[in-house]
């Protein structure tokens, strides 16, 4: 049975921009990105273009996250 391709999808109401995220994805698919910008200038983690196509869904970045605002979810963020 193949395996559903899940994405990281964060809560940037509850996110820190802590980079955690970020620096334990091995496949390198999360920087700061302006998606998540806030009205501060904040930028927070999310998918780089690269990453939308080489995520593996491994949840690396979900488990690390210090707070628990990433979800794994089956659709692209954004979409």
């Amino acid at each position: 049975m193949a395996k559903i391709k899940t994405y990281p999808h964060i809560d940037y109401k509850k996110c820190t921009a802590c980079r955690e995220c970020i620096t334990f994805c091995p496949f390198d698919c999360l920087d700061l990105v302006v998606r998540g910008k806030d009205s501060y200038g904040n930028t927070y983690p999310g998918l780089t273009e690269k990453g939308k196509k080489e995520c593996t869904s491994c949840g690396i970045c979900a488990g690390k996250c210090p707070i628990g605002v990433i979800e794994m979810k089956e659709e692209l963020p954004g979409a």
